[in-house]
Formats: C-alpha cells, sequence, structure tokens
C-alpha cells in the first residue's frame, strides 16, 4: 500500500538529479548577476565621460565670460 504525499523541497533537492538541477541554476544566476554588474560598470562609465566632458564644455564658456568681461572692463 503505497500512500502519495508531495515531497518536500529539500528532500527533493537531496536526489542527484535535483542537487545538480540545483547547482545549475545557482551557476547561471551567478553568471547573470556578473553580467548585470558589468553592465552597469559600463553604465557608469558612460555617465561619467559624459559628466567629464560637460564640465569641459562648461570650462570653456566660462573662460569665454571672462575673457569677454575683462575686454569690457579694459574698453571702459
Amino acid at each position: 500500500m503505497a500512500v502519495s504525499f508531495p515531497i518536500s523541497r529539500s528532500i527533493k533537492n537531496m536526489t542527484a538529479r535535483g542537487v545538480a538541477q540545483e547547482r545549475r541554476s545557482n551557476r547561471i544566476f551567478k553568471e547573470d548577476r556578473k553580467r548585470d554588474r558589468e553592465k552597469e560598470r559600463k553604465r557608469e562609465k558612460e555617465k561619467e565621460k559624459e559628466r567629464e566632458k560637460d564640465r569641459r564644455q562648461c570650462r570653456r564658456i566660462l573662460k569665454r565670460v571672462k575673457i569677454r568681461r575683462k575686454d569690457n572692463i579694459d574698453t571702459r
């Protein structure tokens, strides 16, 4: 007389197939997280480049304005 009952997750994972699948899914999950971190780093680098570009542009504009102001003061 066989009694059927749902196998709990921990017992299921003790089987060789369950353990192998768990390892596989963990590895895949780990690789996905690693890929996500790399993408995030790349995005941060791009943002930093943009910020630096903007800073340089602002400096140039400020220098021009300062030069113009000096010229105006000199002519007065």
